[in-house]
């Protein structure tokens, strides 16, 4: 319960740092920021990695994933950064929540 609690107000705390100065960020940035959190746990928890349809970004449209593409990469040692201080089962579960997705739909463990 504990665990989940801070979980949830990590992923909240993520959702505010990496908002843009709009008052809501687009949904390119918002999955950018998400891609890259997934890339992140990846990079440091070899037990967890991402079911390809999480970060496939289906609800896009061209232009708004070529943004987030673009941006993946700036967004990452960020992401990596705010991720460190949480275990890797708490890193995931945060990521899944900034997603909206639930934890199965985002991650398998080896």
């Amino acid at each position: 319960m504990i665990t989940r609690t801070v979980t949830l107000c990590f992923a909240g705390q993520l959702m505010s740092i990496f908002s843009t100065q709009q008052a809501h960020a687009d949904q390119a940035h918002d999955f950018a920021r998400f891609w890259a959190a997934v890339l992140a746990v990846e990079d440091r928890c070899d037990d967890f990695y991402s079911i390809t349809d999480a970060t496939m970004g289906g609800h896009l449209t061209a232009d708004e994933y070529k943004r987030a593409s673009d941006a993946v990469e700036d967004l990452r040692p960020k992401m990596a950064r705010s991720l460190s201080a949480l275990s890797c089962q708490a890193a995931a579960e945060a990521v899944a929540d900034l997603g909206g997705l639930p934890f199965l739909k985002v991650w398998e463990r080896r």
